[in-house]
């Protein structure tokens, strides 16, 4: 086998393995970087603001994650027994808040005006 071949091989090697090293290591974050547009600041309630939400913090410096936020207003809950035995909200127990918003069964429900809607302290 000649040098030249040698080469070929072996850097066309090493760029198929970094190719696929970059796109394992990239595959997982690409869905979170869609090109998003800022709502309009009207008269809009956004879950963000409110009170009652509780979102994870990830990453390296802690933000919050909105994408699983949690509704903690008592009227949110999943399963009314745990309270009961338990005596506490938990997030676990209580439903998204997307689900909340876009929700419009009965008055227990925030739905798309935010009704439960209270501003952070």
């Amino acid at each position: 086998m000649s040098k030249d071949t040698f080469w070929t091989v072996w850097l066309g090697a090493l760029a198929t393995f970094m190719g696929a090293w970059t796109g394992y290591c990239f595959r997982g974050s690409d869905w979170k970087r869609r090109a998003t547009l800022p709502a309009e600041a009207s008269d809009k309630r956004f879950c963000r603001d409110c009170r009652w939400l509780t979102a994870e913090p990830t990453g390296l410096f802690g933000r919050p994650d909105y994408t699983f936020a949690r509704c903690m207003h008592p009227t949110s809950i999943r399963n009314e027994g745990e309270v009961l035995v338990s005596g506490q909200y938990t997030p676990d127990n209580q439903h998204y808040c997307a689900t909340v918003r876009k929700s419009t069964y009965g008055t227990e429900c925030c739905g798309p005006d935010g009704t439960h809607w209270e501003p952070q302290q």
